[in-house]
């Protein structure tokens, strides 16, 4: 399901205290943050959940959104706010009621009085009722034996019952159990996942899975290997047989991949790095054994090239630095002493010998080579990327990384090169640079304002695709503009902007005034309204004007709603 989005008042203040930060690194005579007073105590997750079920109450469905999520975000800890989200069950917004379907079940195995309360709603039309009392009494042990085993056999009902087995924790191990000597291949093979998920809790359960190595289904072999992978760290027969089944080139990709995490998890143990150590030289297409072969044997205090080349070769830098939104794999992964260890910080604590593997890692792409050279932030690793200024195929990503990274201490080659990938050039895409840094332009957009700040406006309204665009049933308008502003959420550069930013503005409103049929016009609204504590001044005079003119009734209601909320927001 997809969410929509939060409308958070508090959000755009905070990015914009975050660019002004940035600016203060450089400002003569400015306040740096250790002169500043201190802030006040983060508060408690009990008080955190109180603050939000108080939200629940509100009258603004969107601040009732907003805390279901919230406390989704905050899990088992907020568990004193179940009633709260059953409440919420029965809000008469849709999208309230969604969040609430989506937090209960993130809030871990519900009490009696929660899932009596869900089960007496659960005739209802809408069938999310149906499928949350399901997984409601599945979670709290009310369904066993056959009851439960046609629901796990039901593929609409499977993975709700999953789920609530799993959240069951040790309780279910004799249920997994049974599953795994099941008749039915299914069956089997979802038992052994599910003790899979215990850990060294399914210990017991060794010998069944060793026999379960060797079932007639590939599906159960595989989840048996799962299983496997799980009491490797603390079962010697499983890391016994375990070590044998990775010496088979025959073994699938995710059966070896399962058994290596637990090899991960027994080190320093001497027969983990016998078994680790020739998985950093496997097939580039299946990184994966080398990354955890690589972070696994640095964590055993390995710091030779092989392991530096390891680490180097599936580094992946922070998300801002990836390239516009693109779904990555985090750079943080759990180690084998069950703490993150972070890549970059490896390579950055590896000194020249990091930045070295990083320059010669080859299955790094040209622009992910840069970002993790920036991300490093060392004076090798930003020499390095001053050598990459001449290269044609990194020179712009190069430069971009050594402005954002130094600020006015950019070589002045690099601040020259940012800003002539910036310029646009009619009727060409999107330039390189733009791509490359995708939703962080609004820290990409601050030091150009701080390093070349009077060509700011002009430079970003220059751009073609903020051009006006002309609209059948409204004449030219503004939606190129609004639609790049909203999509890449540039609220922090229109505060930047000022005064300068009324053209986004303009653009935004003509989005949310668009008179066609089945046009959404959430985004906009959400923008205007994210923007209302710094530009209030600019926006409501607008907003106004722009309700004066309107004939529709419809349009007239929408600018209402984002009136009101402008100033409310704009009041606190």
């Amino acid at each position: 399901m997809t969410k929509r989005r939060e409308t958070k008042p508090g959000r755009v203040a905070g990015r914009v205290l975050a660019l002004a930060a940035l600016l203060l690194l450089w400002v003569p005579g400015a306040v740096r943050a250790e002169d500043a007073p201190p802030t006040a105590a983060e508060p408690t997750p009990a008080a955190k959940v109180e603050a939000e079920r108080a939200r629940l109450r509100s009258s603004d469905a969107d601040d009732r959104e907003s805390a279901a999520w919230a406390l989704e975000r905050l899990g088992p800890a907020a568990a004193a706010a179940a009633p709260d989200l059953v409440e919420a069950l029965d809000d008469e917004v849709e999208h309230v009621r969604a969040a609430a379907f989506d937090a209960i079940r993130a809030l871990g195995v519900p009490s009696a009085a929660t899932v009596a309360e869900i089960l007496a709603r659960a005739g209802r039309a809408d069938p999310r009722y149906a499928a949350l009392a399901l997984w409601a009494s599945v979670a709290s042990g009310q369904r066993s034996g056959a009851d439960l085993r046609a629901v796990l056999l039901d593929p609409a009902t499977r993975e709700a019952a999953r789920s609530a087995l799993v959240l069951r924790g040790v309780a279910a191990r004799d249920v997994w159990i049974a599953l795994a000597k099941d008749g039915t291949w299914r069956l089997r093979a979802l038992g052994f996942e599910g003790l899979s998920t215990l850990g060294a809790d399914a210990a017991p359960a060794l010998d069944l899975v060793l026999a379960g190595l060797d079932d007639v289904a590939v599906p159960v072999r595989e989840a048996a290997c799962a299983a496997l992978g799980a009491l490797v760290p603390t079962q010697d027969r499983a890391a016994a047989r375990a070590r044998t089944l990775l010496t088979d080139p025959t073994l699938e990709f995710f059966p070896r991949y399962r058994l290596l995490v637990g090899f991960t998890h027994r080190l320093p143990a001497a027969d983990a790095e016998a078994t680790l150590r020739p998985l950093l030289r496997v097939d580039p297409e299946n990184r994966v054994f080398t990354e955890y072969a690589a972070r696994a044997l640095y964590v055993t205090g390995a710091r030779d090239a092989a392991v530096l080349d390891g680490l180097a070769a599936t580094a992946t830098p922070p998300r801002p630095w990836n390239r516009g939104g693109e779904e990555v794999r985090p750079a943080r992964t759990i180690d084998p002493r069950g703490t993150d260890l972070d890549v970059v910080a490896a390579l950055r604590g590896a000194g020249a010998d990091g930045v070295a593997a990083v320059n010669r890692s080859t299955p790094l792409a040209q622009d992910q080579r840069v970002s993790v050279l920036a991300a490093i932030g060392t004076d090798a690793s930003w020499a390095a990327l001053e050598s990459l200024l001449g290269a044609a195929e990194s020179r712009d990503a190069a430069a971009w990384a050594l402005v954002i990274g130094k600020g006015p201490a950019a070589p002045s080659a690099a601040v020259e090169r940012a800003f002539a990938s910036y310029a646009p050039t009619p009727g060409s895409g999107l330039d390189p640079a733009w791509q490359l840094f995708g939703g962080f332009r609004e820290k990409v957009t601050t030091w150009l304002a701080a390093t070349r700040s009077a060509r700011l406006p002009e430079l970003w309204l220059a751009r073609w695709d903020l051009e006006e665009s002309e609209d059948e049933s409204q004449g030219p308008v503004r939606f190129a503009r609004a639609q790049s502003i909203a999509s890449e959420d540039l609220t922090a550069l229109a505060v930047v902007m000022g005064e300068g930013a009324r053209p986004i503005l303009e653009g935004l409103v003509d989005r949310l005034c668009s008179p066609r049929a089945g046009y959404t016009y959430e985004a906009p609204r959400a923008e205007l309204i994210e923007m209302a504590p710094a530009l209030s001044a600019t926006l409501v005079p607008l907003l106004e004007a722009r309700r004066a003119a309107a004939q529709d009734d419809v349009i007239r209601a929408r600018i209402d709603e984002v009136l009101e909320r402008v100033r409310k927001s704009a009041s606190k």
